[in-house]
């Protein structure tokens, strides 16, 4: 059965079409293509929300339990676990190290390395009864190559692909923006040389099975050996769970260097790690909200008001609140609130924040780590190291706010193909959740920030879906090279607000995908190949993140206000080699592109001032597309659309959705055991189940109705209210129904 890809038009949404696959393939040599045509306008007076929401809700309904769910599959092997363990075996191999993605996300991804597909299979055997264990042991090097070698046997499986205008948009745009830079770079890829297939046999020499207690006796089931009872190696260990050890993880920390009393600081309010395979898909959101310990509740009550004297950073990790300590320096304007009159410390140093950032960095078993940062605030956005004498521009804000405290920051981690069943519906789930409860002030008044945000989470998997289920899968054209991803994405979608040059609030956007994930892996005679393959994927995930941003507020933004720019944006204009055998950068060039030329590194970027530029390793062909700081990806800064268009309460109330006189009804199951679901007849969304956000199936439970004063007032009240209610809970609504219009990716 064939679905149809729902797109909206300009007068009229959710035109059925038949859809094409976007081609993801490496071009040929000399191959260039022209850029998309600009988003088409979306009037929100035409949208019918009812056909768009059904579009995601038959996409859900009609992919196959079977593909997605532990219990569903288990259930078609009729309790046979040699039927169970070939089905693993069919799955393709991943050379990476330790458990990325766990049993319910190697099923998605159809692969994985040992660990995951050890997981994956004990996941099935344990839903049919049989008793499981794991062995592991170290892998002599012919061994582990032999394994790494493994992974160019495409999987025996078919996997689920998105598809969509969007992903046709960014096919379009990578390809032009790639002839730019394999031109640019022809001399270092012909001279490339590729050591990914050594490394990738380093990271497999761990190595772990199944051992199933079938018949009375332990038997070993291990996918990459050759056939039941047969193992690459002799067991050294058996355990009945995998320690901790074996997992990847991914550490957020916040960062803040204040100057105070001729000193310099810097401290780590915050640090959070979690497991990679429970952040991924998992709803995350970063804030910067008044300390819950200043006053107690009526003081938090106070601050949301405007009257908060210090702020605490606090990560949201489905719903429940990981709370950092007190930014100094991060206050109102005035710095302070009427309780300094009842006894503040006038004595104390003036702290000024310097620069607040927030780091993501991942690590595996075997060592390997990743990371990078991301600049909140840069009060010396020039100056590599602060100093006591530096000069600070004065403190951004949003009306009365510090810049920081008005801006939330949804970080999505992904860990390989995404559960398009679960991404559907809770799609579906999310926008109507947006029309028929958030956008009710009566209903959202007592929820708390998660159960109020977390639909951006659910639409904002677009990208990532469109990353790993289509523009990574759709790059391994050819046997001598394979792409895939082997350790934490991360990407991080910012929305606030800012006073403009003219006092005014703007409104600021952001798509960072900061850190990719992927690995290319190389024969030894395809070096070349790898090293032009890691240049396509780099401008594909350019491309993603400025179609996707290209879109994303478009019924928000007046036009003739808004700045929108990437590196891709700023390839229009002729691209200059900076660093070796190239243009100097300037004195007072960014931080990120200082340092990267110092790396050895070469950027690509317009003449003039350097505001957008590529990244490129000479020596690998990685590609990364910068903004300044140190953003990636696409960023949109404009001005408010004028006319009643920008109200909730004007142009997308209920009554113009199609959702309040909707007689028919409708259910989308987003759960195998139709736990979670959503039911919008005549108007009422119902739901039942969920718990787990984005990731889990639904909205988090609501954590206002109790527990200690100190929970409630983090949980519930310590959003700053001109952010929480004017820009997140109020405009931010058409920025989902646009994504969920413009965005749409369903099957074929």
């Amino acid at each position: 059965m064939r679905l149809c890809l729902f797109r909206t038009t300009l007068l009229a949404a959710a035109l059925s079409l038949p859809a094409a696959a976007a081609d993801f393939r490496l071009p040929p040599a000399g191959s260039a293509s022209e850029l998309p045509q600009a988003p088409r306008p979306v009037d929100p007076e035409a949208l019918d929300l009812v056909k768009i929401i059904d579009a995601d809700g038959s996409a859900a309904l009609n992919l196959k339990e079977e593909d997605f769910y532990l219990d569903s599959l288990a259930a078609t092997f009729g309790g046979d676990p040699m039927k169970a363990y070939d089905w693993v075996k069919r799955t393709e191999f991943q050379p990476y190290s330790g458990v990325l993605r766990g049993a319910q996300r190697t099923l998605v991804a159809r692969a994985g390395n040992a660990w995951d597909r050890a997981l994956l299979l004990a996941g099935l055997l344990q839903q049919m009864g049989v008793k499981t264990r794991f062995a592991t042991a170290e892998l002599d090097d012919a061994a582990a190559t032999a394994l790494a070698e493994s992974a160019f046997r495409a999987s025996a499986i078919q996997m689920n692909a998105p598809r969509g205008e969007v992903l046709d948009a960014a096919a379009m745009r990578a390809g032009r923006d790639f002839a730019l830079l394999r031109e640019a770079l022809k001399a270092e890829a012909d001279t490339a040389k590729d050591d990914s297939l050594a490394a990738a046999a380093r990271a497999v020499k761990s190595h772990v099975w199944v051992e199933a207690e079938i018949n009375g006796a332990w038997t070993a089931l291990d996918p990459s050996a050759e056939a039941a009872g047969a193992t690459l190696t002799a067991a050294t260990a058996t355990a009945d769970a995998l320690p901790d050890t074996a997992y990847q993880t991914v550490t957020l920390s916040v960062s803040a260097t204040t100057i105070a009393d001729g000193a310099v600081a810097t401290s780590e309010p915050l640090a959070v790690t979690m497991k990679a395979a429970d952040a991924s898909a998992a709803a995350i959101f970063l804030s910067f909200v008044q300390n819950p310990d200043e006053a107690g509740l009526g003081g938090a009550i106070g601050g949301v008001l405007g009257a908060g004297k210090t702020y605490v950073p606090v990560l949201w990790a489905e719903g429940e609140p990981h709370v950092g300590k007190v930014i100094a320096g991060l206050a109102p304007a005035g710095g302070g609130s009427p309780l300094d009159a009842l006894g503040g410390d006038e004595s104390a140093p003036t702290a000024e924040l310097a620069r607040l950032q927030v780091t993501i960095a991942t690590s595996a078993p075997d060592g390997e780590t990743t990371a990078a940062t991301r600049t909140l605030l840069d009060r010396a956005p020039s100056v590599a190291t602060i100093a006591a004498d530096t000069a600070l521009t004065p403190m951004p804000m949003a009306d009365t706010l510090p810049a920081p405290a008005a801006m939330i920051h949804n970080i999505w981690v992904s860990t390989g193909p995404l559960d398009l069943k679960n991404a559907y519906g809770l799609r579906a789930l999310a926008l109507t959740d947006v029309v028929l409860t958030l956008s009710d002030p009566e209903k959202s008044k007592d929820l708390s920030p998660p159960d109020l945000l977390w639909p951006v989470a659910a639409l904002n998997a677009a990208l990532p879906m469109a990353l790993e289920n289509a523009a990574l899968p759709g790059a391994n054209s050819g046997s001598e090279v394979k792409a895939y991803t082997a350790s934490p994405r991360v990407t991080i979608f910012s929305r606030g607000s800012l006073n403009g040059p003219d006092g005014a609030p703007y409104h600021l956007a952001e798509v960072d995908l900061k850190l990719s994930g992927t690995r290319v892996l190389a024969r030894p005679d395809a070096a070349k190949a790898a090293f032009e393959t890691r240049m396509w994927l780099g401008a594909v995930e350019a491309a993603l993140e400025t179609e996707f941003g290209r879109r994303a507020g478009s019924l928000v933004f007046d036009d003739a206000t808004t700045t929108r720019t990437s590196a891709s944006a700023a390839s229009d204009a002729p691209l200059e080699r900076l660093g070796a055998n190239g243009t100097a950068l300037a004195a007072d060039a960014p931080r990120d592109a200082q340092d990267a030329i110092g790396a050895g590194r070469l950027l690509f970027a317009p003449a003039g001032p350097l505001v957008a530029w590529w990244d490129v390793d000479p020596a690998t062909g990685s590609v990364k597309a910068l903004l300044a700081p140190d953003l990636g990806g696409f960023r949109s800064y404009g001005g408010y659309r004028p006319g009643p268009s920008n109200h909730l309460d004007s142009s997308l109330t209920r009554a113009r959705t199609g959702l309040q006189s909707n007689g028919g009804g409708n259910v989308t199951h987003v759960s195998a055991d139709g736990s979670r679901s959503i039911d919008y007849r005549n108007g009422r969304a119902v739901r039942t189940g969920g718990g787990g956000g984005a990731g889990g199936g639904g909205p988090p439970p609501n954590r206002c109705g109790g527990g200690s004063e100190y929970m409630i007032i983090v949980g519930c009240v310590s959003l700053p209210a001109g952010f929480a209610l004017r820009y997140a809970y109020g405009l931010v609504i058409t920025e989902i129904v646009l994504i969920a219009a413009d965005i749409i990716l369903t099957l074929p």
